[in-house]
Protein backbone atom coordinates (compact mmCIF):
# COMPACT_ATOMS: atom_id res chain seq x y z
CA UNK A 1 0.00 0.00 0.00
CA UNK A 2 1.18 3.39 -0.27
CA UNK A 3 -0.74 5.45 2.41
CA UNK A 4 -1.05 8.96 2.23
CA UNK A 5 -2.39 11.68 5.02
CA UNK A 6 -4.26 14.19 4.56
CA UNK A 7 -4.62 16.65 7.85
CA UNK A 8 -7.35 19.94 7.77
CA UNK A 9 -7.74 21.48 10.88
CA UNK A 10 -11.25 23.21 10.72
CA UNK A 11 -11.51 25.05 13.92
CA UNK A 12 -9.29 25.33 16.86
CA UNK A 13 -9.14 27.18 20.60
CA UNK A 14 -9.93 27.32 24.02
CA UNK A 15 -12.81 26.83 26.39
CA UNK A 16 -13.12 27.28 30.51
CA UNK A 17 -11.51 23.64 30.87
CA UNK A 18 -10.22 22.51 27.54
CA UNK A 19 -7.83 22.80 24.28
CA UNK A 20 -9.67 21.74 21.30
CA UNK A 21 -9.15 21.27 17.66
CA UNK A 22 -11.58 19.94 15.03
CA UNK A 23 -9.96 18.48 12.18
CA UNK A 24 -11.01 16.37 9.20
CA UNK A 25 -8.09 13.64 8.43
CA UNK A 26 -7.87 11.66 5.45
CA UNK A 27 -5.85 8.21 5.12
CA UNK A 28 -5.84 7.55 1.22
CA UNK A 29 -4.34 4.66 -0.97
CA UNK A 30 -2.23 5.82 -3.36
CA UNK A 31 -0.93 2.11 -4.27
CA UNK A 32 -2.03 -0.66 -6.22
CA UNK A 33 -3.05 -3.02 -3.70
CA UNK A 34 -5.16 -2.95 -0.75
CA UNK A 35 -4.25 -1.92 2.59
CA UNK A 36 -6.13 -4.00 4.72
CA UNK A 37 -6.79 -3.78 8.66
CA UNK A 38 -6.29 -0.28 8.88
CA UNK A 39 -6.50 1.00 12.36
CA UNK A 40 -6.02 5.30 12.42
CA UNK A 41 -5.51 6.70 15.68
CA UNK A 42 -5.60 10.66 16.27
CA UNK A 43 -4.59 12.52 19.64
CA UNK A 44 -3.63 15.57 20.26
CA UNK A 45 -0.86 16.58 22.73
CA UNK A 46 0.10 20.17 24.42
CA UNK A 47 3.72 20.12 22.91
CA UNK A 48 6.18 17.29 23.30
CA UNK A 49 10.17 18.71 22.70
CA UNK A 50 11.53 15.55 23.46
CA UNK A 51 9.03 13.13 21.48
CA UNK A 52 8.57 11.12 25.00
CA UNK A 53 5.15 11.36 25.19
CA UNK A 54 4.28 10.60 21.42
CA UNK A 55 6.02 7.89 21.21
CA UNK A 56 4.46 6.17 24.40
CA UNK A 57 1.16 6.98 22.85
CA UNK A 58 2.08 5.18 19.36
CA UNK A 59 3.50 2.40 21.13
CA UNK A 60 0.19 1.96 22.99
CA UNK A 61 -2.62 4.09 21.99
CA UNK A 62 -5.88 5.20 24.10
CA UNK A 63 -8.45 2.98 23.24
CA UNK A 64 -10.77 6.08 22.57
CA UNK A 65 -8.67 7.16 20.24
CA UNK A 66 -8.81 4.32 17.51
CA UNK A 67 -10.68 3.91 14.86
CA UNK A 68 -12.89 0.12 13.94
CA UNK A 69 -10.50 -1.23 11.34
CA UNK A 70 -11.03 -0.51 7.77
CA UNK A 71 -9.86 -1.89 4.12
CA UNK A 72 -8.96 0.88 1.77
CA UNK A 73 -8.72 -0.53 -1.65
CA UNK A 74 -6.47 1.54 -4.14
CA UNK A 75 -7.37 4.95 -4.75
CA UNK A 76 -9.64 5.24 -2.46
CA UNK A 77 -9.89 6.82 1.55
CA UNK A 78 -11.31 7.11 4.80
CA UNK A 79 -11.92 10.19 6.08
CA UNK A 80 -12.25 11.10 9.84
CA UNK A 81 -13.79 13.83 11.42
CA UNK A 82 -13.11 14.53 14.99
CA UNK A 83 -12.20 16.94 17.86
CA UNK A 84 -9.74 16.53 19.70
CA UNK A 85 -9.66 18.17 23.65
CA UNK A 86 -6.45 18.48 25.82
CA UNK A 87 -7.66 19.24 29.91
CA UNK A 88 -5.44 22.60 30.91
CA UNK A 89 -5.57 20.97 33.95
CA UNK A 90 -3.54 18.06 32.70
CA UNK A 91 -1.08 20.70 31.14
CA UNK A 92 0.75 21.16 34.62
CA UNK A 93 1.14 23.22 37.41
CA UNK A 94 2.41 26.45 35.82
CA UNK A 95 -0.34 26.51 32.50
CA UNK A 96 1.48 28.30 30.37
CA UNK A 97 0.19 31.93 28.48
CA UNK A 98 -0.13 29.93 24.66
CA UNK A 99 0.10 26.42 23.25
CA UNK A 100 0.67 25.64 19.74
CA UNK A 101 -1.39 22.17 20.37
CA UNK A 102 0.12 19.10 18.11
CA UNK A 103 -2.05 16.21 16.86
CA UNK A 104 -0.19 12.69 16.31
CA UNK A 105 -2.27 10.53 13.33
CA UNK A 106 -0.91 7.02 13.23
CA UNK A 107 -2.21 4.22 10.88
CA UNK A 108 -1.38 0.83 11.22
CA UNK A 109 -2.67 -2.00 8.76
CA UNK A 110 -1.69 -5.73 8.02
CA UNK A 111 0.32 -6.54 5.26
CA UNK A 112 -0.19 -9.41 2.86
CA UNK A 113 2.99 -11.82 4.70
CA UNK A 114 1.24 -10.77 7.63
CA UNK A 115 3.42 -8.18 9.32
CA UNK A 116 2.24 -4.50 10.51
CA UNK A 117 2.79 -2.04 8.88
CA UNK A 118 2.85 1.35 9.87
CA UNK A 119 2.97 5.12 9.36
CA UNK A 120 2.42 8.34 12.10
CA UNK A 121 2.82 12.14 11.17
CA UNK A 122 2.33 14.85 13.33
CA UNK A 123 1.27 18.34 13.26
CA UNK A 124 1.73 21.51 14.93
CA UNK A 125 -1.39 23.53 14.70
CA UNK A 126 -2.26 27.46 15.10
CA UNK A 127 -3.98 30.12 14.43
CA UNK A 128 -3.09 31.67 10.37
CA UNK A 129 -1.47 34.88 10.83
CA UNK A 130 -3.72 37.99 9.34
CA UNK A 131 -2.48 39.89 6.38
CA UNK A 132 -0.52 36.87 4.77
CA UNK A 133 2.58 36.54 7.64
CA UNK A 134 4.31 33.31 7.54
CA UNK A 135 4.11 30.83 10.64
CA UNK A 136 1.64 29.91 12.91
CA UNK A 137 0.35 32.07 15.61
CA UNK A 138 -0.45 29.98 19.10
CA UNK A 139 -3.93 29.55 20.42
CA UNK A 140 -4.40 31.69 23.84
CA UNK A 141 -5.16 29.57 26.98
CA UNK A 142 -6.37 32.84 28.98
CA UNK A 143 -9.45 33.42 27.26
CA UNK A 144 -11.88 31.42 25.42
CA UNK A 145 -12.14 31.66 21.87
CA UNK A 146 -12.88 29.40 19.03
CA UNK A 147 -10.98 29.84 15.49
CA UNK A 148 -12.09 29.15 12.08
CA UNK A 149 -8.28 30.70 10.76
CA UNK A 150 -6.55 27.83 11.80
CA UNK A 151 -3.35 25.63 9.67
CA UNK A 152 -1.41 22.64 10.42
CA UNK A 153 2.49 22.50 9.67
CA UNK A 154 4.04 19.02 9.54
CA UNK A 155 6.63 17.92 12.23
CA UNK A 156 9.31 16.52 10.81
CA UNK A 157 8.95 13.65 8.74
CA UNK A 158 6.65 10.64 9.24
CA UNK A 159 7.88 7.69 10.74
CA UNK A 160 7.50 4.31 9.14
CA UNK A 161 7.80 0.76 10.56
CA UNK A 162 6.66 -2.66 9.85
CA UNK A 163 7.72 -5.28 12.31
CA UNK A 164 6.77 -9.23 11.83
CA UNK A 165 3.16 -10.45 13.67
CA UNK A 166 4.21 -14.16 11.76
CA UNK A 167 5.68 -16.26 14.58
CA UNK A 168 7.01 -18.57 12.08
CA UNK A 169 10.36 -16.87 12.11
CA UNK A 170 9.89 -15.65 8.36
CA UNK A 171 11.03 -12.15 7.90
CA UNK A 172 8.70 -9.28 7.37
CA UNK A 173 8.12 -7.94 3.82
CA UNK A 174 9.16 -4.60 3.31
CA UNK A 175 7.30 -1.62 4.65
CA UNK A 176 5.17 -0.15 2.37
CA UNK A 177 4.98 3.90 1.49
CA UNK A 178 3.93 7.05 2.99
CA UNK A 179 3.26 10.81 1.64
CA UNK A 180 1.67 13.46 4.18
CA UNK A 181 0.60 16.80 4.13
CA UNK A 182 -0.71 19.49 6.05
CA UNK A 183 -3.94 21.14 4.35
CA UNK A 184 -5.53 24.73 5.24
CA UNK A 185 -8.68 25.80 3.85
CA UNK A 186 -6.85 27.54 0.69
CA UNK A 187 -3.30 26.30 0.92
CA UNK A 188 -0.70 23.29 1.59
CA UNK A 189 1.30 24.38 4.80
CA UNK A 190 4.30 22.44 5.36
CA UNK A 191 6.78 20.48 3.39
CA UNK A 192 5.16 17.56 1.32
CA UNK A 193 6.95 14.20 2.96
CA UNK A 194 7.26 10.96 1.01
CA UNK A 195 9.21 7.76 2.80
CA UNK A 196 9.43 4.40 1.41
Amino acid sequence: PWLEFAMRPVRAGTNVDEALVEIELTVGNSGTVPARDVRISTFLLSSDPNGTEMERLLLSPPSDATTDPVTINPGEGKRIDATLALLKSDMGENLPDTIRPIIVADARYTLEDGSEGRTSASFMIGVTPEEGGSGLDPLELSRSSMHENVGAELRGQPQHASRSLRHDGARPGPPGRAFCTAVTPDLFRGPTCLTG
